[in-house]
């Protein structure tokens, strides 16, 4: 070899040594921001009232044994099938009892493990340092992924984001080097997804995607590898529906919206994540149906269409990055399908830890728009390039801060209710938010307290039976028994069947 090829070579590696370090510089630098601005977090309560206390109640959880290790994979917690997610619930509990910090720091690891792997995938897809490192930042600090790392009951989020990612990071080493071990690993690591929650059931559409971003086109040969996928989905999606079924969510929970009204509810609820992806303000535990008057929805609802439409349009007639554009949103399309309220098997409109994994898409979407502007700026944008920088500074700045103090919502259940009631005005959302900040003052003995917020909740929607129910039950703790039965049979009447109300 020259003196001139191995100085080159040197160079060359050089030149890796010193990018490999940068981007772990940039990781690094992400990764401690992130810890800082969920440090508070860890002091957070156990949210008992709001799903937190049946987790930690439940006699498989509270006794982990190897004997009892089969139980996690054999039975439904909540409606839902999430062993994986459910265990480590339970490891927790082994190892710390009831006291929350492990449980808030076991979420945040996940979180940060995720936020490596969004680092790295988004390296693998774009090869620029910057934009994998803007992705990972936004997935950071985003506020409306608070809900999934605050959250001590939303563990299956961040567990079924860490192994979806995996599993797409383990498909693209399967598409660079064509062996197959790192297909089996790809098969393993989702099979591990769909344990911990069954919104891992797109990720061979999100596979799709993949193929079509890199290669251009969906080959058969690459449909044919995802045949496995699918079947695991189609299993998993059975499961799912048992469990839902099995806790009365698609029967308690239907609402009888017109099939046209269904539609513009979608769409609302696909727009309402669209909007707080870029304006995150407004969040909240609750996002309430809408009521209707005379068979019409609010206006916003219908208007919701609009706003799809003019995306589908701008996508048809956009020329540079199509395809690249094209795959973020059906990226987020495919893998926020799940969780919209198309079959009424969710108790409300929309849920923040749902976007935990589509903003992913969103993000990408952004990052791509971003690199328009820069290669086709214009000396008038050049111009104004260090306002634009301050911008996105000041920008980030909110989306840390706003993280960092929402966070703090979710110290205990009835502050986190209670923000709820101070800034949402909508009737069908605060009748939601009085009646399950009753709950947990009926957990906690406060039974004046109980009965007014059941008071405020039926004041806004008198069919709900299980607050009537609640209310019956509290009313008869403070020895109004003629009130309790009123209730009672109030419940039975709107629902004959109602076993909880005769007894």
């Amino acid at each position: 070899m020259g003196k001139a090829a191995k100085k080159e070579k040197q160079g060359q590696q050089a030149s890796k040594k010193s990018e490999k370090k940068t981007r772990l510089f940039i990781l690094a630098g992400i990764l401690i921001f992130t810890v800082l601005l969920y440090s508070q977090s860890i002091n957070n309560g156990i949210l008992y009232g709001w799903d937190d206390g049946e987790y930690l109640n439940d006699k498989h959880i509270s006794e982990l044994s190897l004997k009892n290790t089969g139980n996690y994979f054999s039975n439904y917690y909540l409606g839902m099938y999430q062993p994986l997610s459910v265990l480590t619930i339970a490891i927790n509990h082994h190892f710390s009892g009831t006291r929350p910090a492990p449980y808030h720091a076991t979420n945040l690891l996940l979180h940060l493990i995720c936020i490596i792997l969004v680092f790295k995938i988004f390296m693998e897809i774009s090869k620029t340092q910057v934009f994998a490192g803007i992705a990972a930042l936004l997935f950071a600090l985003h506020p409306m992924n608070v809900e999934a790392v605050a959250w001590i009951a939303a563990r299956s989020t961040t567990l079924f984001t860490l192994f979806y990612l995996s599993a797409i990071l383990s498909y693209l080493r399967y598409l660079k080097n064509k062996d197959l071990k790192y297909y089996f690993y790809t098969l393993m690591l989702f099979a591990c997804a769909l344990f911990s929650k069954s919104m891992a059931m797109t990720f061979p559409l999100a596979l799709i995607l993949i193929d079509y971003l890199k290669q251009g086109e969906i080959s058969r040969k690459s449909l044919l590898d995802k045949i496995p996928l699918f079947v695991l989905s189609f299993i998993f999606g059975l499961v799912t529906i048992d469990a839902a079924r099995s806790f009365g969510h698609l029967e308690g929970m239907e609402y009888s919206f017109s099939l046209v009204n269904r539609l513009f509810i979608i769409s609302y609820a696909l727009v309402l994540y669209i909007f707080k992806f870029f304006i995150p303000v407004k969040l909240s535990v609750i996002y309430g149906f809408p009521g209707e008057v005379n068979a019409f929805l609010p206006v916003e609802y219908y208007l919701s269409i609009i706003v799809i439409a003019l995306i589908v349009l701008g996508l048809w007639k956009t020329k540079a990055y199509k395809k690249e554009l094209i795959f973020g949103c059906l990226f987020f399309l495919v893998t926020i399908a799940p969780v919209l309220p198309i079959f009424w098997s969710r108790m409300f409109l929309a849920g923040e830890r749902y976007v935990y994994l589509p903003y992913l898409g969103l993000i990408y979407v952004m990052g791509i728009i971003i690199k328009m502007l820069y290669e086709g700026r214009s000396r008038h944008i050049d111009k104004y390039r260090s306002a634009i920088a301050i911008i996105a500074i000041i920008y980030l700045a909110f989306l840390g801060v706003t993280s960092f103090l929402r966070s703090k919502v979710w110290q205990d259940p009835e502050q986190l209710l209670s923000a709820v009631i101070t800034q949402d005005h909508r009737s069908n959302t605060l009748a939601a938010a009085y009646f399950f900040r009753g709950n947990v003052r009926d957990r906690y003995q406060d039974y004046p307290g109980a009965l007014k917020d059941f008071n405020e909740s039926l004041k806004r929607n008198p069919g709900n039976i299980l607050a009537l129910n609640n209310r019956g039950i509290v009313r008869g703790i403070m020895n109004d028994f003629k009130g309790a039965i009123t209730d009672f049979d109030k419940s039975i009447k709107l629902k004959p069947d109602y076993a909880d109300a005769y007894y």
